[in-house]
């Protein structure tokens, strides 16, 4: 009647009442009253949605593995913590002057304690003339191997002030913009320590075009770590439109 919740056996009532008739005690009629079919259902069901509802996450196994220098990686199966209801695989390209690093992993996802838009979008960047980071996550269930799409190039008429600083926390000024392109449309200022895939913690300022939610995305990176508690960052929109904030 009811499917088993990850190992746990729920008999139905006919079951227990059956066993309550069996292994009675001897208590004479009328001394413990055997609550109604009814009734044995209604808590029965609550009892399953509560048992569902704390352990769906450990009837969800997903790959687990991290990996550097390619677009993915190779793990093996594991079981989920309660309350993760999903998988995620994530790559990562950041290339600073013609230096590329790549990064990818696998592993169980609680959206609960993530941006909304890591898995609602599937890309992300933030650029300038110097810095390009970009990241690619796919979520779910059960995932296909990721494919990186191709970068979308077209100019889409949003423009950003372009400066790069490595080696100070000062924000960078210019007179220089950049145009962004693709999903781009919304400027992008940082200015903070953190530490590129396979290097060490470095202070960095620079400004230039982001994907819509690239402010709180960049403290979840597989690569790129930032330091949350040493940086500021705000994004604000490139085309005339209102602005919105990221963490600081």
């Amino acid at each position: 009647m009811f499917a088993p919740l990850c190992g746990i056996n729920t008999a139905s009532p006919e079951v227990w009442l059956a066993e309550e008739r069996e292994t009675g005690s001897g208590q004479t009629p009328g001394h413990h009253l055997v609550p109604s079919y009814s009734i044995m259902m209604s808590l029965l069901a609550v009892f399953g949605f509560l048992v569902a509802v704390l352990y769906e996450g450990h009837c969800l196994s997903c790959e687990q593995c991290s990996g550097y220098g390619s677009n993915s990686c190779k793990g093996s199966m594991r079981k989920c913590k309660a309350l993760t209801d999903m998988c995620i695989q994530g790559h990562e390209n950041n290339t600073l002057d013609g230096d590329v690093r790549l990064t990818s992993y696998k592993r169980c996802h609680n959206p609960k304690t993530m941006p909304s838009a890591l898995c609602d979008v599937s890309e992300h960047s933030f650029r300038n003339s110097h810095l390009n980071v970009r990241f690619v996550a796919q979520c779910g269930k059960k995932l296909e191997e990721l494919e990186v799409p191709p970068i979308n190039l077209t100019y889409n008429g949003c423009k950003c002030p372009d400066c790069f600083i490595e080696g100070s926390v000062k924000e960078c000024t210019t007179d220089k913009v950049i145009e962004c392109v693709g999903r781009q449309t919304e400027c992008m200022n940082v200015r903070g320590k953190a530490n590129r895939p396979g290097l060490d913690v470095r202070s960095y300022s620079f400004k230039g075009c982001s994907t819509p939610g690239a402010c709180s995305l960049m403290y979840h990176l597989p690569g790129t770590h930032v330091l949350s508690s040493a940086i500021k960052a705000q994004c604000t929109p490139a085309c005339n439109a209102q602005p919105r904030h990221g963490a600081e």
